[in-house]
């Protein structure tokens, strides 16, 4: 991808086109910078099997309108069947099947946006995978897939010095207050999740970013600093759709936010 000026980063959007679209009005306002396309970077749960054929097409629209692409990381909650199963020319260039402004970033892939590497690794653990399996089991249209979670090969995949990383979740050294653990959860989701940090962790470990985004908590926007053992990181947690706190732009020259109109 060209360097743009300005990026629009948007955490959990969880198919809902309604904000989806929102975001590409937002992004319509970006500085993208000399002949570049203006970019949405979304930070996984972006919605893939989620999505009907109509709101693809609503949102490949409102991209066109933007002149903007939107280029998204999987995330706990998306179809990694449906991934898996692009077409293989989809999967070759990232572009969302019969979309050319939609393209999904896999894990370990690499890019260079002002001299600085970036680094994408999707997937995180879900903490209610066990109800999500029974919902399945009743009869529900599937909404939990293995494919979420970060593996050895993933890891793999990663290893290298890069700049950035752009994660669903996010390392296990950069600790959070989180809501209590919910009765209906199970403990063996509660360690699927700090396996799932932990392993995020590792790639820090080995590519020793110096900015991190990522999205999956569902909580307030923040962006602060957090020593991962290799000095201090600035990790940048974004909400999710339908909150302001769901998205913000960013200076990708100069590395830092601002306001979003």
């Amino acid at each position: 991808m060209p360097d743009p000026r300005q990026i629009l980063v948007a955490g959990d959007t969880h198919g809902n086109i309604g904000w989806m679209c929102h975001l590409a009005d937002l992004a319509a306002k970006l500085e993208p910078g000399d002949g570049n396309p203006r970019v949405i970077l979304q930070l996984g749960d972006f919605g893939v099997g989620f999505l009907k054929a109509w709101e693809w097409a609503a949102l490949e629209q409102a991209l066109a309108g933007a002149d903007a692409e939107l280029v998204f990381i999987d995330g706990n909650h998306d179809d990694h069947e449906a991934l898996a199963a692009w077409p293989r020319t989809a999967r070759d260039t990232g572009l969302a099947p019969g979309c050319t402004r939609i393209r999904h970033i896999p894990r370990g892939h690499r890019w260079t946006w002002h001299g600085r590497e970036w680094l994408a690794c999707g997937g995180a653990a879900s903490p209610d995978r066990w109800l999500r399996e029974q919902w399945m089991a009743g009869g529900s249209a599937p909404c939990w897939w293995p494919g979420e979670y970060i593996t050895d090969d993933d890891v793999q995949r990663c290893a290298g010095k890069a700049d950035v990383l752009v994660c669903h979740d996010r390392p296990a050294r950069a600790r959070i207050s989180l809501a209590p653990w919910r009765p209906e959860w199970t403990e063996e989701d509660h360690a699927r999740c700090e396996a799932s940090r932990d392993r995020v962790q590792e790639i820090c470990d080995a590519a020793r970013p110096q900015w991190i985004f990522h999205g999956h908590y569902h909580q307030r926007f923040s962006c602060e600093t957090h020593d991962l053992g290799y000095g201090p990181v600035a990790v940048s947690q974004l909400g999710m759709d339908g909150t302001a706190d769901g998205v913000r732009v960013l200076d990708i020259e100069q590395m830092r936010w601002v306001a979003v109109d």
